[in-house]
């Protein structure tokens, strides 16, 4: 477990990129593990995702609702009446949210791309992205199209198959709990530093 989210940190909001997957049968607790992981260490992160990977759908949604909450983050600069037409440029989508603050329908079609771009920009790198339900091979090509490709970020992916392209897999046992956090916790270098305590769960 030396390894387990390791972050080199490089500065003081740096996550170096990490991919680690809760590998184990259904119903044993994975998805508990990480919801747990992600509520211990909400400070440690400046944003954290939660991702429905169960299948082509709730990931689509996912993309979606993440991109609303990210709009909504934006428009909390704008207290009176919030600028949707700026928050669309400062997202990088110009044009692409409408006066009530969603996605057009073509870009709600492409949100995906459009939360990649965010997590991929230069200083955005102390997010964490928790996939949460990869039940086979389908799932997991699927997750892997819409994964961010930068190269900072902590990716946590429960799923029943071994995935490919990750740092570690995790094998998790039948186990209480508390011993399920001991496994994925018990590490000192775990922490990914931060400079503000800003939080977003899907």
């Amino acid at each position: 477990m030396e390894d387990l989210l390791y972050s080199m940190v490089q500065g003081k909001d740096h996550c170096s990129r990490r991919v680690i997957i809760l590998h184990g049968m259904g119903g044993i607790g994975k998805s508990q593990i990480a919801l747990e992981y992600a509520y211990l260490k909400s400070t440690k992160y400046s944003s954290i995702f939660w991702l429905d990977a169960t299948d082509h759908n709730t990931i689509n949604a996912s993309g979606r609702q993440i991109t609303e909450i990210l709009i909504l983050h934006y428009a909390t600069k704008y207290p009176s009446s919030p600028d949707f037409p700026r928050i669309a440029t400062d997202l990088g989508i110009p044009g692409q949210i409408d006066s009530t603050g969603k996605l057009v329908e073509g870009s709600a079609n492409n949100a995906w791309l459009i939360v990649q771009s965010w997590m991929a920009r230069e200083g955005n790198s102390a997010w964490c992205l928790i996939a949460d339900g990869i039940n086979d091979e389908a799932d997991a090509v699927r997750l892997l199209e819409v994964l961010p490709k930068c190269g900072h970020g902590h990716i946590i992916i429960t799923s029943r198959v071994r995935v490919s392209k990750c740092d570690r897999i995790i094998d998790i046992p039948a186990m209480d709990k508390e011993s399920g956090l001991k496994l994925l916790l018990d590490n000192k270098e775990l922490e990914c530093l931060t400079e503000d305590g800003r939080n977003i769960f899907i």
